[in-house]
């Protein structure tokens, strides 16, 4: 199976398969994300795979990425090969219950990290 490239605006440890791993996290530049998401969704759009979980982050990552991020609040496991974009807005801890509009998020602004096996 080809490596899926996996859309998310959170990461958790319950992604991950209960026994050890070794994971990379690396910050990645927006427009880097921009490009590699709109080559594999030219390529194969099947590869690219959207967990954003909120509507109103969905809208805000299919602005910024130029490709479709549709709202699909599921339980993801991490496979090997997956190459997990997660775009993680630039503010403190939110109160409980809170859901940042589209508005919020475009003033905070995101900041984008790769995680993958290492």
């Amino acid at each position: 199976m080809p490596d899926r490239f996996v859309i998310s605006n959170t990461f958790s440890l319950r992604m991950l398969y209960y026994c050890f791993h070794e994971l990379t996290f690396e910050p990645v530049p927006e427009d880097c994300v921009r490009e590699i998401l709109q080559r594999v969704m030219q390529e194969d759009p099947a590869r690219v795979v959207s967990i954003v979980g909120h509507e109103s982050t969905a809208k805000l990552f299919s602005e910024v990425l130029g490709i479709d991020v549709p709202v699909n609040r599921v339980n993801y496991t991490f496979s090997c090969g997956d190459k997990l974009f997660v775009g993680v807005p630039n503010t403190p801890r939110l109160p409980e219950g809170k859901v940042l509009s589209k508005e919020e998020l475009e003033k905070l602004g995101i900041q984008w990290w790769l995680v993958k096996f290492a």
